[in-house]
């Protein structure tokens, strides 16, 4: 979703509409097709960069979750909720004493928790820039926390770009 101030009232478009709009007022498609790139391009960085301080003992990605409301659109990614958090998906069994999460589960919530309602069950996983996937930026405050326990692992597992 691009905004955008318009008239004194904000304008959300997706992408493709604000594109068509730029090149309908005379803006340059190749300057505009740029600056979205660079910007797809300065979001990964900002990912990796905050995810470089996430330390796991187990394989992981970054994924976030699909409601109910959003699974039958063709195109899900453009309907992010203005609160989307990006979790902490633990792609292996983790046992750590008496902290224990399933392969494929997420790290902010136990097994026997509800973990979230109206949800499918389903995970959108990666973002995607000019250079392919890369793991999103983890936001989930709760997923953030539990990393900590982790702070000081001498040998800590890099994140995972999942294909599906």
């Amino acid at each position: 979703m691009v905004a955008r101030l318009a008239a004194g009232r904000v304008e959300a478009y997706t992408a493709a509409q604000f594109l068509n709009q730029q090149a309908a007022e005379g803006s340059n498609f190749h300057t505009l097709l740029a600056s979205i790139e660079d910007e797809k391009l300065r979001v990964k960085a900002l990912a990796e960069k905050a995810n470089a301080s996430i330390r796991m003992p187990v394989r992981w990605t970054s994924a976030q979750k699909i409601d109910l409301a959003r699974r039958d659109r063709l195109d899900p990614s453009h309907d992010e909720k203005y609160n989307t958090v990006t979790h902490i998906l633990v792609l292996d069994e983790l046992r750590d004493g008496r902290f224990y999460r399933p392969a494929k589960s997420l790290l902010c919530t136990s097994p026997q928790a509800n973990n979230g309602k109206y949800w499918t069950g389903d995970f959108q996983v990666h973002g995607s820039s000019i250079e392919g996937q890369y793991v999103r930026k983890v936001t989930c405050v709760t997923c953030l926390r539990a990393a900590e326990k982790w702070a000081e692992l001498e040998h800590p597992v890099d994140p995972v770009v999942v294909l599906e």
